[in-house]
């Protein structure tokens, strides 16, 4: 039977319909979170000098159950492996500094989630669950503080509780500090906080941003020039989900979203 072409195109498209991919049919389009609170705090070594002190000894940390689908791999050649002939040749460095860090007889957690950033006079270091600042010598300018002190005050959990996950980030192009960790304990949600200057042990815009049923787990921020880009593993939908904060809002100590 000799179809008109307009038939023939409709009929291809109706056979391709059930070949699409079933996640294509669960796509999420765009959504805006409006934040819980914000506000802009007292200097952080104010807040850290009537905070109780970390306690000695390590937490282990809750592990989140995740999604199947997280671990689900395409069978086949990794497309994006590296040639090890691909690689440039070592490079000497210079030490400039060698100086020990918060340490588990600070109060601390297995693991620990480690990581830091270089500011302009500064180094900060974060872990499960504490906060400290260094000059660039390796002296401490403020002591390891637990990291809901810089939300003290604040209200919600972002101010009593620890969820882990920690982030911290210079953001070089307005010398202002980030910091971020996730909370679970009663609702799931993001604790972001944006230092008003270049000194970590100040003061800083705070915010909390809900995230409903799902855990946003893992978080991971980019600093760039229109937002502050924030990834998570979300196991309330069991995908990861791209995120842009409002950075200017933000840096402004004023009503922001994600």
């Amino acid at each position: 039977m000799n179809l008109p072409r307009s038939s023939f195109m409709l009929a291809l498209a109706s056979l391709a319909l059930p070949l699409l991919p079933a996640s294509a049919a669960t796509q999420r389009g765009a959504q805006v979170i409006q934040e819980y609170h914000h506000d802009t705090s007292p200097p952080l070594r104010d807040l850290a000098k009537s905070a109780r002190p970390p306690q000695p000894g390590q937490i282990v940390m809750r592990e989140h159950q995740s999604p199947k689908h997280f671990f689900e791999i395409t069978p086949g050649p990794d497309t994006v492996a590296q040639d090890e002939t691909t690689y440039l040749p070592q490079v000497g460095i210079t030490r400039v500094a060698n100086f020990d860090g918060v340490n588990g007889n600070q109060g601390g957690a297995i693991p620990p989630d480690t990581n830091g950033s270089v500011g302009l006079n500064q180094y900060v270091e974060i872990t499960n669950f504490d906060y400290e600042v260094f000059d660039k010598s390796g002296n401490t300018l403020l002591a390891p503080t637990r990291i809901h002190n810089i939300w003290s005050g604040f209200g919600g959990q972002c101010g009593t509780q620890d969820g882990g996950d920690p982030i911290v980030l210079w953001d070089k192009m307005t010398q202002r500090w980030l910091v971020e960790q996730l909370e679970y304990f009663t609702t799931n949600e993001v604790c972001v906080a944006v230092s008003t200057t270049s000194d970590a042990t100040g003061s800083y815009n705070r915010y909390s941003f809900p995230f409903g049923n799902s855990l946003p787990d893992y978080p991971k921020i980019g600093v760039w020039p229109d937002a502050y880009y924030l990834s998570v593993n979300s196991f309330g939908i069991g995908s990861g989900e791209p995120c842009a904060m409002d950075r200017t809002a933000m840096l402004a100590g004023q009503t922001a979203t994600i």
